[in-house]
């Protein structure tokens, strides 16, 4: 079931629509409708277009390594305050096409005292590869099971194309 969700090239959104284009030509050519069936077959096609030149860009980018930094301890500081720490990742020079960026997640579970835990997210986009930084950001002293994930990501948010290993790690965070 990992490898269905590391693959499956749809967002939440892209999904959406790539389903409603679907129901849409089902009924305009139960209805024999030409503008239902055109409507219906674009909004499958161009999902399925972006998802395809996803595909193949992350192939790309996949080609050569991606490299995660996160040696850099992290202390808590009050959200607000300027600054923040990272979290860089170096990836390949080449650039992504025209509708396209280069999403660089960090997320998980973060833990603070004994029973207080809540999700942590923070993410960065970019054109072009290179060397990348995510700034990450806690309040409160605790750990992070840190989650790595890279992906190609088109500026609609209909489409995603994950590439490189997903990277898990455990963190603590300092007291500032």
């Amino acid at each position: 079931m990992r490898r269905f969700f590391y693959y499956y090239p749809f967002t939440a959104l892209g999904t959406i629509v790539f389903v409603a284009g679907f129901v849409l030509a089902i009924t305009g050519s139960a209805e024999r409708d030409a503008y239902h069936i055109t409507l219906g077959l674009l909004a499958m096609g161009v999902p399925a277009l972006l998802a395809g030149a996803a595909r193949l860009q992350a192939r790309r980018f996949a080609a050569e390594e991606v490299q995660w930094d996160a040696s850099a301890p992290l202390a808590a500081q009050a959200l607000g305050r300027g600054g923040s720490r990272t979290v860089a990742v170096r990836l390949s020079r080449t650039p992504v096409w025209f509708f396209f960026r280069v999403r660089c997640a960090v997320g998980g579970p973060y833990s603070t005292g004994r029973s207080f835990r809540f999700a942590f997210h923070n993410e960065t986009n970019t054109p072009s590869g290179g060397r990348v930084e995510v700034p990450v950001r806690v309040p409160l002293t605790g750990s992070i099971e840190a989650r790595r994930t890279t992906e190609v990501r088109d500026l609609f948010g209909l489409t995603r194309a994950r590439f490189g290993p997903e990277e898990r790690s455990a963190q603590q965070v300092l007291p500032p």
